[in-house]
């Protein structure tokens, strides 16, 4: 962590139980990272809520990605929302056993199966209202890649291939649009098949 956002968390620090780092940095083989996600993990709302209205008096959500090029969230559970990281987060301040509490994606394949399907859906509708070059650029997809990667492998490791075309994902400037388009559409057809 450095300098700027320690200070943040000795602001905020009351009722915070865990201090967490998400994001495509914690995923040893995303070359080029964007940016890196903390999630500051609370105990109640009302320390959450405190928390938020301290660090809004002092960055904007916008001015602390452009300046610093990292996000805070604020929390008070290790949700679902992390799935694109699942099994990559890691505790920088605090409860390490606030892992525990994060959903596994192998412990219940049939739950992110149906997650990936849901996801899948919602794009697809997107792309047939939008048809934009720039949906192809959207971080959704290396998400959901990473999910269908493991639950096909049945493992949290991803084969060179997959480690190739999930880049190609992540990064806007790796791959033509033509590839993006041929792994997504590959991927939403295997997701098809779990209706």
């Amino acid at each position: 962590m450095d300098k700027i956002l320690l200070e943040i968390y000795e602001e905020v620090k009351d009722g915070c139980r865990a201090v967490l780092l998400t994001g495509s940095s914690v995923l040893p083989y995303i070359k080029n990272p964007r940016d890196e996600d903390y999630v500051f993990l609370y105990k109640d709302a009302k320390s959450a809520r405190a928390a938020e209205e301290k660090i809004l008096a002092r960055y904007s959500w916008v001015e602390m990605k452009q300046k610093f090029h990292w996000d805070i969230h604020i929390r008070t559970e290790v949700g679902e929302d992390n799935y694109g990281y699942n099994n990559q987060i890691k505790v920088i301040i605090g409860d390490k056993t606030v892992l525990d509490e994060l959903p596994k994606l192998l412990d219940n394949i049939e739950y992110w199966k149906q997650r990936c399907v849901e996801i899948c859906e919602h794009q697809k509708h997107i792309i047939e209202k939008f048809t934009t070059i720039a949906y192809y650029f959207k971080k959704i997809w290396y998400y959901v890649y990473r999910m269908v990667a493991i639950i096909n492998n049945n493992s949290y490791e991803l084969t060179e291939k997959q480690i190739e075309e999930i880049n190609i994902l992540h990064d806007k400037k790796t791959g033509t649009i033509e590839e993006k388009k041929l792994i997504i559409d590959r991927l939403l057809a295997e997701v098809d098949l779990w209706h």
